[in-house]
């Protein structure tokens, strides 16, 4: 038995999710897996055999839209983590003896842990790999992320220091501020694990040798099956409708949605979000059934339609089971996945400040009633199927380390 440690983001669902299969397989191959993430994920981790961790007392963290939305936010936290961490962890891991180390992209404190101990770092993308080519083949993105970088100049100038300390820490040699702050988005490490399919990562081909694309990770069980009312059967399309866990507080929303969707040949299961009180929504349609959250996986097997934010961890669920997608994404890099989608044919965009009832309708009515979108997302849901998804990507895992894939330990009937 080989001890894995992995490091998440707390309060990140489209980080933790694709993490749930991977855990199990790795367990159910013999190794021992220590997982770091907030609290709320400890009953299913334990649940799977994991020995579960917060990262108290060395710092607390919650995701959050700001994190999520602004490239400064998200760079100082990451640098804070590293620190904190670096000062803090370091003998918890020297105790634990971890035989390698896997860390989410976000948290750069795993990737110099492992350099720290002498030990695999192996990356766990969730988002798309980015990269000098990747801003260059996008204009709104590179937009995007050029204001944020001008905005932010002044206050990563007077982190150099930081950073320079932060390496020496761990015995790395600074280069220059360009490559180590574009490092912070990456995180590589000697092995990087892409929960994407070829249709969400651009230039796919182009990525390095140590670079895997894994796909989806959709493991048995994970969401338990939802009752739907018993009128619901038939061959009447199910429309769902899901603005994730970080932006959902937005009633506006899903009163257009209520406004739009109401007299279409549909029915409609509408997630709105642990916040969001569903009295204050007002008399809900009768071809709608809201809940503040719902088995999201059991619902894609069963929806023709998904009205998204567009999110990674959504997209790749809802390509997976071919579900074509409504985006109205709440993010930049929501948008560019969202862009991604539509330009496979698989889906349609439309920017929040231009939602309206009637668009919204529209788009909607326009996939229930076009085959090609359902054509081009049964295909993108055999290209992504095609990888190895959690079971791939723990084979890649024991490869690396141990030179070898174990089978599972598990019990077979």
């Amino acid at each position: 038995m080989s001890t894995a440690v992995l490091f998440n983001l707390p309060g990140a669902a489209g980080h933790i999710n694709p993490t749930v299969g991977l855990v199990s397989e790795l367990i159910a191959r013999g190794e021992r897996v220590i997982y770091y993430a907030g609290e709320d994920s400890r009953l299913q981790f334990e649940a799977l055999g994991a020995t579960f961790r917060t990262y108290h007392p060395f710092f607390e963290y919650q995701h959050s839209a700001e994190v999520a939305t602004s490239l400064g936010a998200a760079t100082f936290m990451m640098l804070d983590h590293a620190e904190r961490a670096l000062t803090g962890l370091v003998e918890v891991m020297e105790k634990d003896k971890p035989d390698y180390i896997l860390y989410d992209s976000c948290c750069m404190f795993g990737k110099y842990l492992a350099k720290r101990l002498g030990v695999p770092g192996i990356c766990l993308v969730t988002t798309i790999v980015s990269s000098p080519l990747l801003l260059m083949s996008d204009p709104a993105l590179l937009m995007k992320v050029a204001r944020d970088i001008t905005m932010m100049t002044p206050q990563v100038l007077r982190t150099r220091r930081r950073v320079i300390n932060l390496l020496k820490s761990v015995g790395v040699k600074y280069r220059n501020l360009i490559h180590h702050g574009f490092d912070i988005f990456i995180n590589e490490g000697d092995l990087n694990l892409v929960f994407l399919g070829p249709a969400s990562q651009p230039m796919p081909k182009m990525l390095k040798k140590h670079y895997v694309l894994v796909g989806a990770s959709i493991p048995e069980g994970r969401d338990p099956a939802m009752d739907l009312p018993a009128n619901w059967g038939g061959r009447t399309p199910l429309v769902y409708v899901s603005l994730g866990t970080v932006h959902n507080a937005k009633q506006d929303f899903y009163l257009k949605c209520f406004k739009a969707l109401a007299d279409l040949p549909c029915k409609v299961v509408m997630s709105v979000g642990k916040n969001t009180d569903i009295a204050a929504l007002g008399p809900i349609p009768a071809n709608f059934l809201v809940r503040n959250r719902v088995p999201q996986l059991d619902i894609l097997k069963r929806a023709q339609v998904f009205v998204s934010h567009g999110g990674m961890n959504s997209i790749n669920e809802s390509t997976y089971f071919g579900v074509p997608l409504v985006m109205v994404p709440q993010q930049f890099e929501q948008a560019f996945n969202a862009r991604r989608i539509r330009k496979q044919g698989a889906g349609l965009m439309i920017k929040p400040e231009h939602l309206t009832v009637e668009n919204l309708r529209a788009a909607v009515n326009d996939i229930l009633t076009h085959e090609h979108y359902q054509r081009n997302a049964s295909r993108l849901s055999r290209q992504i199927r095609a990888l190895g998804g959690h079971v791939g990507a723990a084979d890649e895992i024991l490869r690396f380390t141990h030179g070898d894939a174990r089978p599972s330990l598990r019990k077979t009937a």
